[in-house]
């Protein structure tokens, strides 16, 4: 492998804004005045749009402050195609507002994620609530940690008995 896509490679293994999933992103080597290679910039060039958005060149040595002119980039190029972003939909479930369903989903909110039992506690979270659903009250700590114990427990009846009939079907499978 040469140095130039190997030393790409390892750059962008190290940048994690998804912003760059916008540009085909190359690197090159400037030129001198006497022609000999002197820095090495990495170039931008808009996937989606190429042809209307200029190349964006940045300096390798200075990866490391910020990613703002690329978002702008990334902004001008959705509005100039009409794209809307930062929006988000909730799907919503249907099912009326019971105060179990919120604890279970709290619960399994803290457990898939691995949130702790006092995110609960967060102002931001509790005013996402109250905006939500306005006089709504949280479970506390204790009791999303009680909540999830319970939901293990049962779950591993299921577990259990899946694999009991399983293990009973190939029993009777000839």
């Amino acid at each position: 492998m040469e140095l130039i896509p190997a030393y790409l490679e390892a750059a962008k293994a190290t940048w994690r804004s998804p912003v760059y999933d916008h540009f085909d992103i190359t690197l090159r080597h400037e030129l001198d005045g006497r022609g000999r290679p002197s820095v090495l910039v990495f170039a931008f060039n808009c996937k989606v749009d190429p042809a209307h958005h200029p190349l964006h060149l940045r300096p390798r040595m200075s990866t490391g402050h910020g990613t703002k002119n690329i978002h702008d980039r990334v902004k001008a190029c959705n509005k100039h195609l009409g794209i809307t972003t930062g929006t988000i939909t909730i799907k919503s479930t249907g099912e009326p507002y019971s105060t179990a369903a919120h604890c279970t989903l709290i619960a399994m909110r803290c457990a898939k994620n691995h949130r702790p039992f006092n995110s609960v506690l967060d102002e931001d979270y509790q005013a996402e609530v109250e905006m939500l659903r306005p006089g709504t009250v949280l479970p506390g700590p204790q009791t999303v940690s009680r909540d999830i114990k319970l939901i293990y427990a049962e779950m591993s009846k299921n577990v259990w008995n899946y694999f009991i009939v399983s293990l009973l079907q190939s029993f009777y499978i000839v």
